[in-house]
């Protein structure tokens, strides 16, 4: 398939601007060819001939495909820890790569060429959501860096401008004493 940037390009900047597992070396992000990825797996089998005919089934360990659910696609993985019960199908493996986005479109699944930018932009807002940072600049407060009382004062105004453009100033449903705003429950109740 082909691809604006060279996929060793590509894993070069992931690998320089993401890291390595320093006990394995490996790379903790890349983007592999889905049908190249094979692995030894323990699973019950069923073997058919091709005119489909069953043979036989047996558990047995087996070098398949390891991404049989997509199809001539690059794929972004992570280096991920396997958990302990997945292990024993794996044949004790500890890490393996995981798949995290397969380069075609979401609706029509069409071919998408990989992209450092578009691997960095995926990469740093999963890393966003997990609290870990990233290159992007994340949500950053406008309060920071004001000081409280004015930052109160500013709130104040502005939570008074929205009761008053959803209610109005006759609605009945505030009243207002200096700064403090009391809101009536349906049973006429004072809240405070």
């Amino acid at each position: 398939m082909e691809t604006s940037e060279k996929i060793e390009t590509i894993n070069k900047f992931l690998r320089r601007k993401y890291g390595i597992d320093t006990v394995t070396g490996r790379e903790m992000w890349k983007v592999v060819w889905s049908e190249d990825e094979l692995e030894w797996r323990y699973d019950t089998y069923t073997d058919w001939t091709t005119e489909g005919i069953f043979i036989r089934e047996v558990t047995e360990n087996r070098y398949v495909k390891r991404f049989n659910y997509i199809k001539d696609r690059y794929v972004l993985v992570n280096l991920q820890g396997i958990p302990i019960e997945s292990q024993d199908q794996l044949n004790g493996v500890k890490l393996s790569y995981e798949p995290v986005w397969t380069f075609e479109t979401p609706k029509t699944c069409q071919y998408l060429p990989p992209a450092s930018d578009a691997c960095e932009f995926i990469i740093d807002t999963i890393y966003s959501k997990l609290g870990r940072g990233g290159t992007r600049k994340k949500y950053s407060d406008p309060r920071d860096g004001l000081d409280t009382e004015e930052t109160l004062k500013q709130e104040r105004r502005k939570v008074d401008e929205i009761i008053l453009e959803l209610f109005g100033e006759d609605s009945g449903i505030t009243e207002k004493y200096g700064d403090t705003v009391i809101l009536k429950n349906r049973n006429m109740e004072t809240i405070q």
